[in-house]
Order: structure tokens, then C-alpha cells, then sequence
């Protein structure tokens, strides 16, 4: 899912085995405390790995030991033609990572990188991003393993449609609650993505399923939950996001392998949030991207509301 979503590589070298994503890693802590001094790890890690290495320079004083024993062993990797790099995962790294910087480009390793991790979140990132630390590789673990604050995905499946034993046909039905943004919307549907003229997307539409939406053709949407709310648009292109995969049990589209999959996945989704506005993808005070409903499926939903409300009455 990360490397879908983005990441670049996996420390998971099972991950990278079954599905061809790119391993990278760096030396562990535990890697520089097996070693009599510090140095002595960075040189016989550099012996093992002299085309990726990257060492971590906070086991005992990042400032004070940790950069000047990488600079001498990166000293004796470029003698060879290679390249190296360092890692940072603890203490203030806006800070920590300009002083390395400076080390490093002091010793004539401009072209050291620096990666940090730390519990890394995206509002960490971004704050780093925004002080200008000299920082060109991120490591995300827990906050990417354990969802952070969202550790859970506030989604169910509810059903919104019953079979008419006499007739065979599906009838909509709906849920109620007493928090509006519980109550389900009613039918069998399908989801339709609008596009503007450049080709950005615009808004999600849920629509009934024996609905169309053309383009070049204004049509009103509402919002899922306020009535008031509500919106005219024309779509310049419109693309309908649910695909059959399954009929019968049987697969539809030709099988492929998994890493097949995870590439087109990957792939996919990178060109999908290229046609979404940065407004929509910044993390403070994004734009709120639109997901409404058509007319038709409005005046679904109000009929189910107005029924239940009569026979909430006549029950009184």
C-alpha cells in the first residue's frame, strides 16, 4: 500500500522479493554497538556495501563523533569511486541536518546525501520541508505502519438494495440513524468523475445506476448530506471510476501477476493525483474536494426521508 501510495522503496527485503519493489536500507544500531569503536563499523559496512552506503551517525554524538567518523569513511570509499551517505534518527533534525550539511560540503562531499527518519509524519515532513533542511531522503515506519492519528478506516458496507421475491428485481432501500452523516444513500449505483477543460478533476458524483452524465451539459448536484447545499457544472470530460472485476465467480479482465499489479496500481494512482489540484493536496486547510449527488438519486433519498417520517407519525 505505501508503495503504491508513493514510497520510492521498502526496507522489507520479502516485500521486495515478492513484488519487485526496490530495497534500499541503512546500517542499524545494533550494526554500530557490535563494533569496538564507531568507525570500525562504518568501514567494514562500507567494505560489504561500498555502491549504497549510508551510515548512521547517531549512536553516541551525532555532531561530535557520528559525521566525522562518516566523513573518514566516506573518505575511503570515494578513493574507490563511490559515493556515500548519511542518516539522522533522533535530536532536532532541522537543526542536526544543516550542521551535517556543513561538514559534509567542508570535507568536499557535496554530493553526500543526508536521509532522516524518527517517527516521521507528514506534518513533521512538511515543517521540514518549509525550514529548508538539507534533506534528501525520508525513512517512514510507524507513522506509516500504524496509521498515526487514523489508525482506522471509518467505512462499512451497507446494503441499498433487497430482491423483489415476485418480481426478481432489486428495490432500493435505505438505512436511518440519528447522526445525518450515518444515514445511507438508497439504490444500486455508480460513481462518475467530472473533469474540467484542463483535464483536472472537479468532482466525484454518485448517481443511480441507469444514469448518465454527458459532457458539455450543465447538471445541479447536491450535497450528500445538506439540502441547501448544492452546485451547477459542466464537464468537459466524465469518467465513470467502478469497474466490473467479477461476474459468476469468474475473473473478467486477463489475469497478471502480482507485481504486474502492483505496478499498474502504482502507476495508476501517481497519474490520478496529477490531475488534482495541489489545493486539494496540501495537509493545512485543504481545499475540500466535492463528492455530491444527482437529482435523481436526491429525490430518491428525500422520498425514503418523507415516507419514514409519515409513518413516524401515524405511529404516534
Amino acid at each position: 500500500a505505501a508503495y503504491i501510495g508513493g514510497a520510492s522503496a521498502t526496507s522489507n527485503t520479502a516485500g521486495g522479493k515478492k513484488f519487485g519493489i526496490p530495497v534500499t536500507g541503512t546500517i542499524a544500531h545494533s550494526w554500530v554497538l557490535s563494533f569496538p569503536t564507531e568507525l570500525e563499523a562504518f568501514t567494514s559496512y562500507a567494505e560489504l556495501y561500498p555502491d549504497k552506503s549510508i551510515f548512521l551517525i547517531d549512536t553516541y554524538d551525532t555532531l561530535r563523533s557520528g559525521i566525522k567518523n562518516a566523513i573518514k569513511a566516506g573518505a575511503l570509499l570515494y578513493e574507490k569511486g563511490h559515493s556515500f551517505g548519511v542518516r539522522l534518527d533522533s535530536g532536532d533534525i532541522a537543526y542536526l541536518s544543516a550542521e551535517v550539511r556543513k561538514e559534509l560540503d567542508k570535507a568536499g562531499f557535496k554530493d553526500a546525501t543526508i536521509s532522516v527518519s524518527n517517527d516521521l509524519s507528514e506534518e513533521i515532513i512538511s515543517t521540514l520541508v518549509s525550514q529548508k533542511a538539507p534533506i534528501d531522503s525520508w525513512g517512514i515506519g510507524t507513522q506509516l505502519a500504524t496509521g498515526g492519528t487514523e489508525s482506522s478506516f471509518t467505512g462499512v458496507y451497507k446494503m441499498c438494495a433487497r430482491t423483489d421475491n415476485s418480481t426478481g428485481k432489486l428495490l432500493p432501500v435505505m438505512k436511518f440513524s440519528d447522526n445525518p452523516a450515518k444515514n445511507t444513500n438508497p439504490g444500486v449505483k455508480n460513481v462518475f468523475r467530472l473533469y474540467d477543460e484542463e483535464g483536472m478533476a472537479r468532482a466525484d458524483i454518485i448517481a443511480l445506476e441507469d444514469e448518465e452524465i454527458e459532457c458539455g451539459k450543465e447538471y445541479l448536484y447536491h450535497h450528500t448530506m445538506i439540502d441547501y447545499r448544492q452546485f451547477h457544472f459542466t464537464a468537459s470530460s466524465v469518467r465513470p471510476l467502478l469497474k466490473k472485476r467479477l461476474e459468476n465467480g469468474k475473473r473478467l479482465s486477463p489475469p497478471s501477476t502480482e507485481k504486474e499489479r502492483l505496478q499498474e496500481s502504482r502507476k495508476r494512482m501517481m497519474d490520478e493525483m496529477e490531475t488534482f489540484d495541489d489545493s486539494y493536496k496540501r495537509i493545512l486547510n485543504p481545499h475540500i474536494y466535492k463528492v455530491s449527488i444527482t437529482e435523481k438519486l436526491k429525490d430518491l433519498k428525500m422520498e425514503f426521508i418523507k415516507g419514514r417520517q409519515e409513518s413516524v407519525f401515524q405511529s404516534i
